[in-house]
């Protein structure tokens, strides 16, 4: 059997579910829509956190290749967090041709807005785990303070909106909590609400008035390449100059790129890796701090305590 193809619109869960189960072989049961053979296994579902705010539940595979197209609508009435759970590799073409690949070691969680429309290439036989947070504008408006993190104008525009992000130590334990199997409505309105606050407050760290460009294919799988090399040897200490001439890239070209897509210049997202795993490592008791330092190649402990504190506000000693 040849491709599958579905078609959707951002809608709000219900609606989608309903669209879901009226295109494939799956049974609808109240807010979880089980697939059935030939199509695939697993689950579909969601629960509602508030009027306006929403979470997905996607654990499933397909039996053949499908293809998911998000069309977008005329305006940013609804915002989707993606987080990618699964050590599959999901492949997305966004807005305007870039290419992304999503993994829980890749870029691992993905904010769009309904303007946005996004070609989702899903393959056989590969279990799928996301989670999406889905809200409305008017929930956003109603319930955050926009000015507190100067991001009003952000979400005031009348134009796509696209970035990616990384999960750090700290939001990738906090997603953790998030799972279909929260029946403590306290609990998951809670974790929702926190990955929000952090997530807005590392968008408010971002460069936000660079515009969204399109960027060629193979410029693209460089970029990736650069960063999952950077991911690869967190605990080593990666030039720049490396980098560019890993991907045959110009120096100047590479760091206007990179921070771009990844919201942050390559040396400061190696440096915040350094410093989270860091902290996993000592939170974790794993290593003490000098062996932490060492292992992170920090030549001296001191060095290590500095630039520790500045990045997370505490010395490891405190944790």
């Amino acid at each position: 059997m040849g491709q599958y193809q579905f078609s959707y619109k951002h809608q709000e869960p219900a609606q989608w579910l309903k669209h879901f189960s009226d295109c494939f072989p799956s049974t609808l049961k109240g807010q979880e829509l089980f697939l059935e053979k030939p199509f695939g296994e697993g689950k579909l579902s969601y629960e509602i956190i508030q009027e306006g705010l929403w979470v997905k539940f996607l654990k499933f595979k397909v039996f053949n290749p499908v293809l998911v197209q998000r069309e977008s609508i005329e305006t940013n009435d609804i915002f989707i967090l993606d987080f990618f759970l699964s050590e599959n590799v999901l492949r997305q073409t966004i807005e305007g041709g870039k290419e992304i690949s999503h993994s829980y070691q890749d870029v691992n969680m993905l904010f769009s807005s309904s303007m946005v429309s996004a070609d989702i290439n899903l393959e056989a036989n590969e279990w799928m785990n996301i989670v999406q947070v889905l809200f409305t504008k008017e929930w956003l408006t109603e319930n955050v303070d926009l000015d507190n993190y100067r991001l009003k104008a952000f979400f005031s525009q009348d134009k796509p909106i696209f970035l990616s992000e990384n999960l750090d130590h700290h939001l990738r334990s906090v997603v953790a909590n998030v799972t279909e199997d929260s029946t403590h409505k306290l609990n998951l309105t809670s974790t929702i609400y926190q990955i929000l606050d952090y997530l807005l407050f590392k968008f408010n760290g971002r460069n936000l008035s660079i515009p969204n460009r399109a960027f060629h294919k193979e410029d693209t799988e460089k970029l990736f390449h650069a960063k999952s090399y950077l991911d690869k040897n967190v605990c080593e200490n990666v030039s720049i100059n490396i980098l560019c001439e890993l991907i045959q890239m110009s120096r100047s070209k590479f760091k206007r790129m990179f921070t771009q897509i990844f919201g942050k210049p390559p040396y400061r997202y190696h440096l915040e890796n350094k410093l989270e795993k860091g902290k996993e490592l000592i939170e974790t008791k794993r290593l003490s701090i000098s062996e932490t330092a060492y292992f992170l190649g920090y030549d001296d402990h001191g060095s290590f305590t500095r630039a520790f504190k500045k990045y997370h506000g505490f010395l490891p000693s405190e944790l």
